[in-house]
């Protein structure tokens, strides 16, 4: 299946389970596989018969600005199914969050989420 992706997405918003999370925000970040065909794109070389990223970044920053969600895998569920619904042409999402200052001991470049779907 042919992919449209987007990597290294940087969202500030306000996740997760500690309170200080909700009041402080942090930053997220979003990388994303959409597969579906894109024959008809490139045969065609117009905008419609693909996905725009620019419109899948507006639909990330939309659902992680406006949910408040204690868990990534909540974050990751609202996100996959709000671009199902708004990308008629997706056929499959892989989604992940890292979550690069999340407050917990140790040392780590990242900790996070993948979530993978098919329609």
């Amino acid at each position: 299946m042919d992919k449209v992706f987007i990597e290294g997405f940087t969202v500030f918003a306000h996740h997760g389970v500690h309170p200080e999370e909700a009041v402080l925000g942090q930053r997220f970040i979003f990388d994303v596989e959409l597969g579906l065909d894109l024959k008809a794109a490139g045969g065609s070389d117009h905008l419609p018969d693909t996905v725009d990223y620019g419109a899948v970044m507006a639909r990330i920053t939309q659902v992680a600005e406006t949910r408040r969600c204690r868990l990534l895998e909540a974050l990751g569920e609202a996100i996959v199914q709000d671009l199902f619904a708004a990308f008629p042409l997706v056929r499959s999402v892989r989604l992940r969050i890292h979550k690069p200052a999340a407050p917990v001991r140790g040392q780590f470049t990242s900790v996070g989420i993948e979530i993978a779907r098919d329609r």
